[in-house]
């Protein structure tokens, strides 16, 4: 039990990091392009490996691989975001490393309609994103 609210407690506060993390301190906004600019020079590179449509009301397994320098990022912190087109909702799931560099969550879309997913990945003083796109139906 103990165990369980301990887990409990480090997800929300790694979801609270990458929420308050990733966003304009004046603001509370996010800022893409300032944001993308400055961690593409760290060497980060993401291969999303998930399906471009999904079916509304379904479980969708995200899988991405994230290399630093070309090698496999291992035991970072990783989780998704993911907002649908012209919402204010934002939802955040984290990761699991399932092979080295290789990180998955199920997200599930219980409406249709565009969507955006922002992979967050966080591990000692490197921090990085990207976004990708996709449309529920």
């Amino acid at each position: 039990m103990i165990k369980n609210g301990i887990v409990m407690m480090g997800s929300a506060i790694f979801c609270l990091t990458l929420l308050f993390g990733c966003t304009n301190a004046s603001n509370g906004t996010s800022n893409p392009k300032t944001e993308t600019d400055a961690h593409q020079e760290e060497g980060l590179s993401f291969e999303i490996h998930s399906p471009n449509t999904e079916e509304a009301g379904l479980e969708t397994d995200f899988d991405v691989v994230i290399l630093k320098d070309g090698h496999p990022l291992t035991n970072a912190d990783v989780g998704f975001e993911f907002w649908k087109e012209g919402g204010v909702t934002h939802h955040f799931v984290a990761a699991k490393e399932s092979q080295q560099g290789h990180y998955k969550a199920l997200l599930n879309f219980q409406t249709a309609g565009k969507f955006t997913v922002k992979i967050h990945v966080e591990k000692g003083k490197l921090h990085g994103h990207k976004e990708d796109y996709f449309t529920v139906k």
